[in-house]
C-alpha cells in the first residue's frame, strides 16, 4: 500500500477543518505550526502525494508533543467535530516513535494524564477525546499478549529500536516465537498507519540502520511527520539532509521568537570563566588538539569529547568546589532569587563525576537529600530511575546531577538553573541541555531560566548564548524585579568566586565575546601542523614549478583573493556555523566575471595556528582544491534545463515592469544568504514564499566563462508564480499541475542518462565494466517501456518498473522553449537502485539487492 493523493487529501481536510473550527487547545505559536502543516500537506497533495514527509523545528518547552497529539486528534475528527477514534472503519491510526523508553512514558502521561502516587492518573487535558482504549504503549519487556494488544490501538507509542526490531530482525527460536513475531509485524505494517510521527527525529533516525528502516517501510506509504528542537549538526547539515532528501523544515521557530511570544521562559546565559595556570591551559590545549585531529581524520562532525577526555578536564581544572560556591552565592540579577533555592540540573563528565558532585552538594548544603545523581544503569543496580526522577520533580531534591542522561525529553517546568559543568563541541547537546530549564512554569510567572556555562581556556566548546544569538532574552525585565532586594549583598552585585570569573551583565558579555575572538591570536592557539598551510606554503602547493617572480605574484594574489577574505569570514562566523564562504559574491579577474559566493570551507579545515610565537591563518592541505576552485572561479556551466530570467517571466505571464522588482529581490536574497542557509524567503506583493537555494543560482552562459547570468530550475516556478500573482501555495501548485506543458519540464528530481552517469561518477575506464553495465540497463529501460510512442504535446508519458519503483518519464530539457523535445529521465530516488544493479556501494537493501540480475525488478 502506498500513500496516494486521495488518502493525503482526507488527512489534510480533516486536520484543516479541526484547526479552523477552533476546537483545540493550541497556543498561537502551535496554531501557526498547525497552519504550516496543513499548507505542506496541501502542496504534497497537489503533487500527487510524492515526498509526503517532512519535519518541523521548535525549541524545547514550546509544546511539540501537544501539537503532535492534536494532529493525531485532528486527522480523526470529522467536519462538525465528531471523533472517529475507535471506529475501525473511519479512524486514521497513528504510529509514534521516540528514541527512549522514558520518552514513551512521557507520551503516555501526556495522552492519559500524569500518574499519581496512588497509581491513578490525573485528568488528561484531552478529556474524552483520548481514552485509555485509544492508546497502545508498546514496551519490549511486556508479555506478547500486551504487545499485540498495544499495536492494535488507534494511537501506538513505542521506541525506534522496538519498531525496527519487529520489522527487520529475524528471531531465532521455536516456531511459536516466530509466529508471534509475524503477528507483531503484521500489526505494525505501514498499511495500518496512515500517519507516522517521529519524535526527537534528529537522534535515532539520523543513524543508518534506523534511517533505512524508516525509508523502506514508511516513506511513500504513510504521511511521516518529524519533530525536533535541534535539527542542526556541527557540520552545518540538518536532519533534512540526512533523512528528508534535503528538505527544509515545514516550520521553524527560533529560541528568541519563542521567548518573545511567551512560549518558553525568558533566559540568561551566565558565563563562568575558569581561571587556570599556563601549565593547566597547555594540558587542555592538548585535549582540544586531539579531538580536532580525530574529527579531521574521520570527517565526522559528531566527534565530541570522549568521557575519558572530559574526566581529564575535570581532573586538571579541579573546579567542582568553585561551582558549588557559585551555587551558594549566586542569584538571578532580575528576580534576586538565589541559585541555591532554584531547582537545578547539573551536567557532568561521567557517572562517577555526577555521583561525586551530588555528594559534594549534599555536604555543602548540609542536607543528604539536596542533590541526587541519576544514570542509565540505576535499575540494574537495584534503584528505580523513574522513582528517583519523580521524587526530584515532586521537590524532594533540589538538584539532579547526570552525565548525558537528561539531554532529551526530560520535563520539569519548575527547573530554573542549568549548570553546564563540562564543555561540549556539539550544538545539539548544548541546546538540548539548556532547553531542560526553559519550560514555562504555570506556578511561577516570574521564572527566568539561568544557564551557567563553564568556559575553559584552551578548550574548543559551544556556548548556548552564541548558538541562539543572545546571552540574555528577557523581553520586559521590569516585570521580574522585586520592589526591594532580598538581601543587602544582592543589591551590590555578585560576590567574587575564587577560581572563576563570572560574567552576566551586557558589558561583561560583550567583553567576553570580543576576547573569544581575540583568543585566536593568543598563545592559546594550537601549534601549526605539517598539513596546515600558510599562504606561502599554499602557493607552493598550487604552483610547484613557478619561478621566484611568479611565486611572489601568486602569493600576493592568493593572500588577497583567498586568505584575507576567508580569515575575515572565519572571524565573523556564528557559533554553530560550521562552513564559511568568501564574502565576495562576484569577483572580476582578467575581464571574466566569476561567481565565488558558493565556495564553502569547513571550519575544521581552516583556522589560526601558532608558528614561531606568531598567529598564522592556515588552510588544511586537504582544502587546496577548494582554493584552486575559488581562484579560478567555481561557476558551473549552464544547463539546458535551466530557465533564464526572461524565460521565467514569459512562463509566469507577467510584464517586464512587474517582473523586474521581483527578480531583483530573489537575486539579492540569494547573494545575501547565510553561509548555512538552505533556502531564502521572499516577500513580494504582500505575499511570502520560500525558494530552496538548489533551485536557482549564477551559471556561466558561455564556454569561455566570460558571462555569468542568473538562472532558475523549473522547480522554482511554483513559488515564483505565488509571488508574481499574489496567490496561495495551493493555487500555485494547481497552476503547475494543470499546465499542459510546464508539468513536463525536467525538474531537479529527474535525471537524464548523462545526469545519472555524472551523479554516480561512472568512468569509461572504471572497474567491473560499470559504464557498459549501465548502458545495458538504460537500453533495457528504453526498449521495455509501455506504451511505445513518445508523448504528444500536453501529454504525460509514464511507465512503472515493478510495483515498488518510482515512475520513469520523458521530460523536456530545452532551456528557451517550453514543450521542446523530451528525453527519457529517471527519478532521483532511483539512484540507489541503479547503484545496487551496478554492484556499487549503496544503502539500498530492498528487492533485488542480493544480486545484479535481480536489481531494478
Amino acid at each position: 500500500m502506498t500513500m496516494d493523493a486521495t488518502q493525503l487529501r482526507t488527512l489534510r481536510n480533516r486536520y484543516e477543518a479541526h484547526i479552523n473550527s477552533g476546537d483545540h487547545i493550541l497556543r498561537p505559536g502551535q496554531k501557526r505550526l498547525a497552519d504550516d502543516i496543513v499548507s505542506f500537506m496541501g502542496e504534497r497533495n497537489a503533487a500527487g502525494g510524492i515526498n509526503d514527509r517532512g519535519y518541523f523545528v521548535r525549541p524545547t518547552g514550546t509544546g511539540k508533543t501537544v501539537s503532535l497529539i492534536d494532529f493525531a486528534i485532528g486527522i480523526n475528527t470529522l467536519p462538525g467535530g465528531q471523533s472517529v477514534l475507535g471506529d475501525a472503519q473511519r479512524q486514521k491510526r497513528t504510529l509514534v516513535m521516540a528514541p527512549w523508553n522514558f520518552l514513551v512514558t512521557q507520551w503516555e502521561d501526556e495522552l492519559l494524564g500524569k500518574l499519581r502516587e496512588d497509581g491513578t492518573r490525573a485528568p488528561s487535558k484531552w478529556g474524552d477525546r483520548i481514552r485509555p482504549e485509544h492508546v497502545g504503549i508498546y514496551r519490549a519487556t511486556d508479555s506478547f499478549e500486551n504487545k499485540l494488544a498495544a499495536l492494535q490501538r488507534p494511537i501506538v507509542v513505542m521506541t525506534y529500536d522496538s519498531a525496527r526490531s519487529i520489522m527487520t530482525e529475524n528471531i531465532a527460536g521455536n516456531q511459536a516465537k516466530q509466529q508471534q513475531r509475524l503477528q507483531l509485524r503484521q500489526q505494525l505494517a505501514a498499511e495500518n498507519f496512515p500517519a507516522v510521527i517521529l519524535d526527537e527525529v534528529h537522534d535515532r533516525p539520523r543513524g543508518e540502520a534506523t534511517g533505512n528502516f524508516i525509508r523502506e517501510y514508511y516513506f511513500g506509504n504513510s504521511f511521516v511527520l518529524g519533530a525536533t528542537a535541534t535539527h542542526l549538526y556541527k557540520s552545518g547539515r540538518t536532519i533534512g539532509d540526512y533523512l528528508f532528501d534535503g528538505q527544509i523544515p515545514i516550520h521553524e521557530t527560533t529560541f528568541r521568537e519563542a521567548v518573545n511570544q511567551g512560549e518558553i521562559a525568558p533566559m540568561r546565559n551566565v558565563i563562568a570563566e575558569v581561571q587556570l595556570q599556563q601549565g593547566q591551559i597547555e594540558q587542555l590545549q592538548q585535549i582540544t588538539q586531539a579531538a580536532l585531529e580525530r574529527a579531521r581524520r574521520s570527517s565526522n562532525e559528531s566527534f565530541d569529547y570522549t568521557e575519558k577526555e572530559l574526566e581529564r578536564i575535570v581532573e586538571i581544572t579541579q573546579r567542582d568546589e568553585a561551582a558549588i560556591r557559585l551555587l551558594q552565592r549566586g542569584f538571578d540579577p532580575d528576580t534576586h532569587k538565589r541559585y541555591r533555592d532554584m531547582k537545578q540540573v547539573w551536567y557532568c563528565a561521567s557517572v562517577k563525576h555526577a555521583q561525586n558532585v551530588a555528594r559534594k552538594l549534599n555536604e555543602a548544603m548540609h542536607d543528604d537529600n539536596y542533590a541526587v545523581a541519576v544514570h542509565g544503569k540505576m535499575n540494574d543496580e537495584g534503584e528505580d530511575q523513574d522513582m528517583v526522577l519523580l521524587n526530584y520533580q515532586r521537590g524532594n531534591h533540589k538538584a539532579v546531577t547526570n552525565c548525558q542522561l537528561l539531554v532529551h525529553g526530560f520535563d520539569d517546568p519548575q527547573a530554573e538553573l542549568c549548570m553546564q559543568l563540562v564543555p561540549s563541541r556539539s550544538p545539539n547537546r548544548v541546546m538540548q541541555q539548556a532547553g531542560r530549564v526553559m519550560r514555562l512554569d504555570p506556578n511561577n510567572r516570574r521564572k527566568i531560566a539561568n544557564i551557567v556555562t563553564f568556559v575553559y581556556p584552551g578548550i574548543d566548546q559551544q556556548i548556548f548564548g552564541e548558538l541562539v544569538n543572545g546571552f540574555s532574552m528577557i523581553p520586559n525585565p521590569q516585570e521580574f524585579q522585586p520592589s526591594t532586594p532580598s538581601t543587602p549583598s544582592e543589591s551590590r552585585g555578585w560576590p567574587d568566586i575564587e577560581g572563576l570569573r563570572v560574567r552576566f551583565t551586557t558589558e561583561e558579555i560583550t567583553l567576553f565575546r570580543e576576547q573569544r575572538r581575540q583568543q585566536r591570536y593568543t598563545n592559546g592557539l594550537p601549534p601549526k601542523g605539517a598539513d596546515m598551510l600558510t599562504v606561502e606554503e599554499m602557493a607552493q602547493e598550487l604552483y610547484p614549478r613557478a619561478g621566484r617572480e611568479q611565486m611572489n605574484h601568486e602569493i600576493a594574489r592568493l593572500q588577497q583573493r583567498i586568505y584575507e577574505p576567508l580569515a575575515a569570514a572565519y572571524d565573523m562566523r556564528q557559533a554553530r556555523q560550521q562552513f564559511v564562504g568568501l564574502e565576495d559574491s562576484l569577483a572580476q579577474d582578467g575581464g571574466s566575471i566569476l561567481s565565488v559566493r558558493g565556495q564553502r570551507f569547513p571550519v575544521t579545515h581552516i583556522g589560526y595556528f601558532k608558528e614561531k610565537g606568531h598567529a598564522r591563518f592556515c588552510i588544511d592541505r586537504a582544502a587546496a582544491g577548494l582554493c584552486r576552485h575559488a581562484l579560478f572561479g567555481r561557476v558551473e556551466n549552464s544547463r539546458r534545463e535551466l530557465l533564464s530570467e526572461n524565460t521565467v517571466r514569459r512562463i509566469l505571464n507577467v510584464d517586464e515592469q512587474s517582473f523586474a522588482p521581483l527578480i531583483d529581490k530573489v537575486k539579492n536574497a540569494y547573494l545575501d544568504r547565510g553561509a548555512y542557509a538552505q533556502s531564502v524567503e521572499i516577500e513580494h506583493n504582500d505575499t511570502k514564499a520560500r525558494i530552496p537555494l538548489a533551485h536557482m543560482g549564477f551559471y556561466a552562459q558561455a564556454q569561455n566563462r566570460s558571462n555569468v547570468g542568473f538562472s532558475m530550475w523549473p522547480d522554482a516556478l511554483k513559488p515564483m508564480y505565488k509571488l508574481a500573482h499574489k496567490v496561495s501555495a495551493d493555487q500555485a501548485a494547481k497552476w503547475w499541475k494543470d499546465h499542459p506543458q510546464i508539468k513536463l519540464l525536467k525538474t531537479t528530481e529527474w535525471l537524464n542518462r548523462q545526469d545519472v552517469i555524472d551523479q554516480l561518477d561512472i568512468s569509461a575506464v572504471s572497474e567491473n565494466n560499470t559504464l557498459h553495465n549501465f548502458g545495458e540497463l538504460w537500453n533495457q529501460l528504453t526498449t521495455t517501456r509501455q506504451p511505445g510512442p513518445r508523448p504528444r504535446d500536453g501529454e504525460e508519458f509514464q511507465a512503472v518498473i515493478g510495483p515498488a519503483r518510482k515512475r520513469e518519464e520523458f521530460r523536456c530539457s530545452r532551456k528557451t522553449t517550453i514543450g521542446g523535445e523530451p528525453e527519457l529521465c529517471t527519478h532521483r530516488d532511483e539512484l540507489e537502485h541503479i547503484k545496487s544493479y551496478l554492484g556499487m556501494e549503496t544503502a539500498y537493501e530492498g528487492p533485488g539487492s542480493q544480486g545484479r540480475n535481480r536489481a531494478w525488478d
